[in-house]
């Protein structure tokens, strides 16, 4: 069975459900929601996939953790999502 949705909310509710509904802040949910929606507006929403394939978290960290000079060297290995001035979601590489 296919679900749709709709909007970021009901993909939190999605995610909520898998027991996955702290992986991402209300704003990564949006910037996800959009992100999938221009990619794909068919796209098969898969909670864990995603929660596997993505990881929110503050530029800082990416940067010290995968030993990058700037977030341009992060675009250039994976997707890269801004959330906020801080906080990006990217793709696990």
């Amino acid at each position: 069975m296919k679900q749709t949705i709709d909007n970021a909310g009901q993909m939190q509710d999605v995610f909520i459900a898998y027991g996955r509904g702290k992986s991402f802040s209300w704003g990564g949910f949006r910037v996800l929601f959009d992100w999938f929606e221009e990619l794909d507006p068919d796209y098969e929403l898969d909670p864990v996939a995603i929660d596997c394939d993505f990881v929110e978290s503050d530029i800082t960290t990416i940067l010290k953790e995968y030993d990058l000079a700037d977030i341009d060297e992060l675009r250039d290995r994976t997707t890269v999502l801004e959330v906020d001035n801080e906080t990006v979601i990217y793709q696990v590489f």
